[in-house]
């Protein structure tokens, strides 16, 4: 499975570990992911790129 992701650049630079370690319940979330039903499948999503990310709503 693959979930949304999160994005946490500062401008462009790698995000410092206290940052990583804020978000770490976002990071390893799988809320909103989708199973791949083949190999050729999860290829095709780590090769096409970042996708726009839906808006975060509190839950």
């Amino acid at each position: 499975v693959s979930g949304t992701g999160v994005w946490l650049d500062q401008d462009g630079k790698v995000p410092e570990p206290e940052v990583i370690a804020a978000n770490w319940e976002r990071i390893k979330s799988l809320r909103g992911a989708e199973p791949f039903h083949d190999a050729n499948a999860a290829l095709m999503e780590m090769l096409s790129g970042p996708k726009d990310l839906p808006e975060e709503r509190e839950e």
